[in-house]
């Protein structure tokens, strides 16, 4: 479709497959938008702000940076083993994370910021 230029030469990661629809996240595609951009600063301040910005990647149009609804859902990926736990694996040795877990792993010494895409 024309609309979704966007998807053009894109590399998708499924992350979910069932009778009820697809779930993927589009994994080449940088934006220039950061947290602080998208985080309302109670939401900012409700998980810490203590670990500045994090660089946001385009990863679709539902529920992504562009939904008009405004409902967006942040989705971290990492590839350590030892954060496996608090994750869920949707390939092996790919693991996914919502901001907050991945923003709450960091605050307690747990992982690096430079741990998750």
């Amino acid at each position: 479709a024309l609309s979704q230029q966007y998807l053009h030469k894109a590399v998708l990661l499924v992350i979910q497959h069932d009778d009820s629809g697809d779930v993927a996240l589009i994994l080449n595609r940088p934006s220039a938008y950061t947290t602080h951009d998208l985080l309302a600063a109670d939401e900012a301040t409700a998980i810490g702000d203590t670990q500045g910005a994090w660089d946001v990647w385009y990863g679709g149009d539902c529920q992504g940076i562009t939904d008009p609804g405004g409902v967006r859902m942040l989705f971290c990926l990492h590839n350590a083993e030892k954060l496996a736990g608090q994750s869920q694996e949707i390939l092996p040795g790919v693991f996914m994370t919502d901001f907050a877990g991945a923003r709450e792993l960091v605050g307690s010494g747990s992982a690096a910021k430079e741990d998750f895409v």
